[in-house]
């Protein structure tokens, strides 16, 4: 299977190992697992509550996006990182069971669970 990116630039979908991301924004890196549930997608994603992810699969594309919803009042004298908002698009199997999607953060990594439907083997008769 491959995972596909939605390229902005060009508006079609481009076959990505990189999952590629506009340049003047910020992409979170992604790993992507096949496991024997199904695929797992993982985002390095430090600094972010739970509650300012937002997860959608619309057709076969699973936008996973997160938003800072509170402002720093630190006054620093030199600051070299900071978190920023972003948006990630996938395309996805069309296989995947949508009702049965989980997510989980811990540790700055925000995990997916894109679980797979199970089809038992087809006899194909011969005439």
């Amino acid at each position: 299977m491959k995972f596909i990116t939605y390229s902005p630039m060009t508006s079609k979908y481009v076959p990505s190992r990189q999952f590629s991301v506009p340049q003047r924004t910020f992409g979170p890196r992604a790993n992507v697992l096949k496991k024997e549930e199904g695929y797992v997608i993982e985002l390095e994603a430090p600094g972010f509550s739970k509650s300012e992810f937002d997860i959608r699969l619309e057709e076969e594309v699973l936008t996973i996006s997160g938003k800072r919803t509170k402002e720093e009042t630190n006054n620093y004298s030199r600051r070299e990182f900071g978190v920023q908002s972003f948006e990630r698009r996938f395309i996805v199997p069309e296989n995947i069971l949508d009702s049965e999607i989980r997510a989980s953060y811990e540790n700055g990594i925000l995990s997916v669970l894109l679980p797979e439907k199970k089809d038992p083997p087809r006899r194909v008769e011969v005439a």
